[in-house]
């Protein structure tokens, strides 16, 4: 069965006016949550209460600080010692059609994990490094004491080593793919995870400037489940996903500026931009994908459980891509109506065929090295950070997921960008059960 979680209702945080109920807004989510995109997890999209839930009714928030430990991520298996820093940028090009500030340039925050050197310290980087950046969201005051694996500022490794770009899940914030992050660098990839305001957690930029998306309100429902999935879709492939894609690319256009000697930045000199690789969780990973396709800079690239948007799957590519699914489907509306519920077992069978006519159409349109693998066990949240915040909602045991997924995600690189052997790929199932029955061409 293919997977992919539900999703979403991008509504502006609660720190600006709304025009529903906490009570409402949880309501709404009882009846669609699984069927309005099937590429998101927002369990309550501007309901700061649900920031660290998850949509599948398994999961289970953390309910204040003592119930997360300081350190839920795992130490990084590398040779590297893992460096941290976050960078913010303009783009004095384009407005930000998602704000109702009409002079307002598109931002793009991007925080980036490198191959440091070793520090004497062992004082490690906070989880969320700036919480006034997330004002009015309470939920993730639970996670204020959490830290990272990383080293804030740490001097760079010697050398210069490939660049990864990450895209996180639509309505998660940019360090949600902590975990996978830093296990890349610690094996020699600079990573920089870009932020998409507007459709994240943040709410305040650095200037106190508002990243609310008061402009982009999402369309209100009919009662229609198929209709309203489907306007979905559309409200997020022409008001979010182009959006998404520019960011990519103008970030791409930073990393070269950040790169050249003369910009003063500490990775300047340091990055082979002839390396590199794009991946991403959710609406992250379709804008891996995409960007793939349009972009000679990006050699290959990850989609880990996202629905594809945009028009990856007409053009195709004759690049190396790799999807990656779980296979359950999480936060599907139940109904005990019988009637109901086989009218919502159709609509998601429905939608969930859309889904996989989309990938397959991707796979008969590209020329180039594909993979896809479906992790049996796994869920939505297996892909990113959640599997250690809420590990009671994400289906493989939290260990397991992360080696599982980090190891694809690096052999895939290793191969695309280092050329090297990539045993996992060979034959997936041999090392892992859960990866029995993978599909692909060029499998080396």
């Amino acid at each position: 069965m293919i997977s992919r979680t539900v999703l979403s209702c991008p509504e502006p945080p609660s720190s600006s006016p709304v025009a529903h109920s906490r009570a409402a807004r949880r309501s709404r989510l009882t009846v669609l949550p699984a069927l309005l995109t099937l590429v998101v997890v927002v369990a309550a999209c501007g309901d700061p209460d649900g920031v660290l839930e998850m949509a599948s009714e398994r999961a289970a928030p953390a309910e204040d600080a003592s119930t997360l430990p300081e350190r839920p991520f795992p130490v990084p298996t590398g040779p590297h010692t893992v460096g941290i820093r976050e960078i913010h940028w303009t783009d004095e090009d384009r407005l930000d059609p998602l704000t109702s500030d009409p002079e307002d340039s598109r931002r793009v925050p991007a925080r980036i994990w490198y191959p440091a050197e070793a520090v004497a310290t062992t004082e490690t980087a906070a989880y969320i490094m700036n919480m006034d950046e997330f004002a009015g969201v309470a939920a993730l005051e639970s996670a204020a004491h959490v830290r990272s694996n990383s080293y804030l500022s740490a001097p760079a490794a010697e050398g210069t080593f490939p660049v990864l770009v990450y895209h996180h899940g639509g309505g998660w914030p940019r360090m949600i793919g902590t975990a996978l992050g830093e296990e890349l660098a610690s094996h020699g990839y600079v990573v920089f995870s870009i932020g998409h305001d507007g459709f994240n957690q943040s709410t305040t930029r650095p200037d106190g400037s508002s990243t609310v998306a008061d402009a982009a309100p999402f369309p209100e429902e009919t009662g229609d489940l198929l209709n309203d999935a489907l306007a979905s879709w559309d409200f997020l492939e022409a008001r979010h996903f182009q959006q998404w894609v520019a960011d990519s690319v103008y970030a791409l256009d930073a990393i070269e500026a950040l790169n050249d000697v003369d910009s003063g930045d500490p990775l300047a000199g340091r990055l082979d931009l002839e390396r590199i690789g794009m991946y991403g969780w959710s609406f992250g990973g379709a804008t891996s994908i995409e960007t793939l396709t349009m972009d000679d800079r990006v050699k290959a690239a990850v989609d880990l459980d996202g629905q594809l948007f945009g028009k990856a799957a007409e053009v195709g590519t004759n690049k190396p891509f790799m999807l990656v699914k779980a296979s359950a489907v999480s936060g599907l509306p139940t109904s005990e109506d019988p009637e109901e519920q086989r009218r919502i077992d159709e609509i998601t069978a429905k939608l969930l065929g859309m889904v996989e006519e989309r990938e397959n159409e991707l796979i008969a349109a590209s020329s180039g090295p594909w993979h896809l693998i479906e992790v049996e066990g796994a869920d939505h949240g297996s892909f990113s950070d959640f599997v250690h915040l809420t590990p009671a909602g994400t289906g493989l045991e939290p260990e397991r997921a992360h080696t599982l997924v980090s190891n694809l995600l690096r052999e895939f690189f290793d191969l695309y960008l280092r050329e090297a052997r990539a045993p996992l790929l060979e034959d997936p199932g041999s090392q892992y059960e859960e990866l029995a029955e993978p599909r692909g061409r060029g499998t080396p």
